[in-house]
């Protein structure tokens, strides 16, 4: 579940209470990285807090205004600087793992753009992690195909780079359902993201509330033998039916 702003606290306890883990927003804003008054109480407050979580703990990178496969060098170079920022900081709030959006901005992208991006986010994540042993998940968030995706991971070629699969986006901005992103991205999964939608826009609404095959969805994860951490990117007030059904599954 995600941890961030006024709820924090109450999310937190709910996790501890249910054995469960959590994914931290708190500094997926560039204010909670580069303003110290804002970061440094969130950072304290996370090293004081995270050991008492009892599940997988993530975090959720910066997430407006990046390019990671762009054509721009200096747009590149600020993005560069901003994830390293990011990276610092949440190795002093004591996170483990940062999830990424791919950064991917065409629709319906020509096939040179496809593979200039590939190449571009595989130099960038190279360049970002040498010498670091963080651990980075690239999530989907308006990437048109699993294959492209998979591909770029691949292209990245470092053990601690992966790919948090999340569904809600793959079924709204992809033509492919999340069941297809399980069986061509496989064990490079780290991680899910989940919530619902109706294709309509990125609506963030409980599982089942949307038009995502659940089931299938399910099916092709055993198919896969893939038992992950899953994290659920929905209102607070909303978690326990999602749980409900999660365990159903």
């Amino acid at each position: 579940m995600c941890v961030s702003g006024e709820t924090r606290g109450s999310t937190l306890t709910y996790a501890r209470e249910h054995g469960f883990g959590i994914e931290v927003k708190d500094f997926g804003h560039w204010t909670a990285v580069e303003d110290p008054e804002v970061r440094e109480p969130l950072v304290a407050w996370y090293r004081r807090e995270l050991s008492s979580v009892p599940g997988p703990i993530s975090a959720h990178g910066l997430a407006e205004d990046l390019s990671f496969g762009g054509d721009d060098p200096k747009v590149v170079a600020v993005s560069r600087e901003r994830v390293l920022a990011y990276l610092e900081v949440a190795a002093q709030a004591g996170l483990p793992r940062a999830v990424f959006h791919t950064t991917f901005h065409h629709r319906e992208p020509q096939p040179w753009y496809v593979t200039h991006w590939i190449e571009r986010q595989a130099a960038f994540w190279r360049e970002v992690l040498a010498g670091r042993t963080t651990e980075v998940l690239l999530e989907n968030l308006w990437d048109p195909s699993p294959e492209a995706f998979r591909d770029a991971v691949d292209a990245i070629g470092l053990p601690q780079v992966g790919a948090c699969l999340d569904a809600g986006h793959a079924h709204v901005h992809s033509s492919f359902s999340p069941a297809r992103w399980v069986e061509v991205l496989g064990p490079r999964i780290g991680q899910l993201h989940l919530h619902d939608n109706a294709r309509v826009y990125d609506q963030h609404l409980v599982p089942g509330g949307g038009t995502i095959d659940w089931g299938a969805f399910a099916a092709a994860l055993r198919a896969a033998g893939l038992c992950l951490p899953a994290v659920l990117e929905i209102p607070d007030n909303r978690l326990p039916a999602a749980v409900q059904l999660l365990q159903r599954l």
